[in-house]
């Protein structure tokens, strides 16, 4: 993580996240919608990884995917280190893919400095679909990643079951059935 350009932590830092609404931030940092949960309302499973790998033309393209991603059991590992959680979600409709998953990305990577510069020095996000940021040109794996301050694991590469965990934070999400048909993407951000 870039530490640059970073003051030190007050005393009081943590203090200074409680009273944040992380909600608020979310929309004022660029979501169309964000709700606090708790990490155990986070709901883990095999199945949606498995979808990744059989069904996803991304699948073993990107660093952030599947089979580079954390698998769902040592995801539910890091879980358990976590009490809260915020998910965050852009809403979109007849644009081109990219441009919402990169709002939703620069959104989460907003989101999780804003909590670290609280004092949540755990904060992680973790984004929807493949990683954006290269979508025009293949992933380096030999070189290593471009943008290593900017990946994060997509959640069903790690096997958040998005409609289970959605449904936790009181947010209806449904498949989009018409390609013009507006949809939701979201994402996730570890509080502490």
């Amino acid at each position: 993580m870039d530490h640059e350009g970073l003051a030190p932590m007050p005393a009081n830092g943590r203090a200074a996240a409680a009273g944040i609404d992380w909600a608020e931030a979310g929309r004022r940092l660029g979501a169309d919608g964000a709700a606090v949960l708790p990490a155990g309302a986070v709901v883990v499973a095999r199945w949606p990884r498995l979808k990744c790998e059989y069904g996803c033309e991304d699948y073993g393209t990107t660093l952030s995917c599947p089979p580079y991603a954390p698998d769902p059991e040592r995801f539910a590992a890091l879980l358990a280190d976590y009490r809260r959680a915020l998910l965050v979600w852009v809403e979109a409709a007849g644009e081109e893919p990219s441009s919402p998953r990169h709002r939703l990305h620069e959104t989460l990577l907003d989101l999780e400095r804003e909590a670290l510069l609280a004092g949540l020095t755990k904060a992680f996000a973790l984004t929807e679909g493949p990683c954006p940021w290269c979508a025009d040109e293949p992933c380096l794996f030999a070189e290593g990643c471009r943008h290593p301050r900017k990946r994060r694991p997509a959640m069903s590469a790690c096997g958040i079951d998005t409609f289970a965990t959605a449904a936790a934070a009181g947010l209806d999400l449904r498949v989009a059935t018409d390609e013009g048909a507006p949809y939701r993407l979201v994402g996730l951000l570890l509080l502490d």
